[in-house]
């Protein structure tokens, strides 16, 4: 995981498989990261593999910016990615968008 400030929104870029090997590798990080700023934007487009535990990681994390009034969508997610966020429900708990011009509109 690589954090970023970019255009006044913070930036998390995860890379590798989001299981529960590597949701537990970043978990604490990520939390405290997505945590502590108003605008949040996760790339996606380093992960190859989201499981379970890296949903739940997720809709933690985007439940708390939405209790706390902050924003937090996700981007940049592959096909089968995509797939699996729109399956499991999480893209109406924490927005998918298709790009970074997507993301900086929707956090202005």
């Amino acid at each position: 995981m690589t954090l970023e400030e970019r255009d006044g929104i913070t930036l998390l870029a995860l890379v590798g498989k989001l299981d529960a090997k590597g949701a537990d590798a970043i978990e604490t990080r990520f939390a405290a990261s997505s945590s502590h700023h108003d605008k949040v934007a996760v790339d996606l487009s380093g992960v190859d593999y989201l499981a379970s535990m890296g949903i739940r990681l997720l809709v933690i994390a985007g439940k708390a910016a939405s209790r706390r009034g902050a924003k937090l969508v996700l981007f940049g997610a592959n096909d089968g990615v995509a797939r699996i966020i729109t399956t499991a429900g999480l893209d109406e708990i924490v927005p998918l968008l298709a790009s970074w011009d997507a993301v900086a509109a929707a956090l202005a």
